[in-house]
């Protein structure tokens, strides 16, 4: 597996135990949005795993506090 597309792995199990630690709230709420689409991304990615695709998700976590390994995608 490319090491991008594990980093990329990495970073929505990091976004779903984030949102779980958050509990109800509606920043969990968008934080575990995130990560499955994040998943749904990581299935999909190729060897560069710099995809369009990944400006989505790039787009719903801007401003928000995320795990260092969600940084720089």
């Amino acid at each position: 597996m490319p090491t991008n597309v594990a980093r990329l792995r990495q970073c929505c199990g990091q976004l779903r135990i984030q949102a779980k630690a958050l509990g109800a709230s509606p920043e969990a709420g968008m934080l575990l949005a995130g990560a499955q689409q994040c998943d749904a991304l990581a299935a999909q990615a190729g060897p560069g795993a710099n995809a369009p695709e990944l400006n989505i998700l790039k787009t719903a976590l801007a401003g928000r506090n995320v795990p260092p390994v969600c940084q720089g995608f």
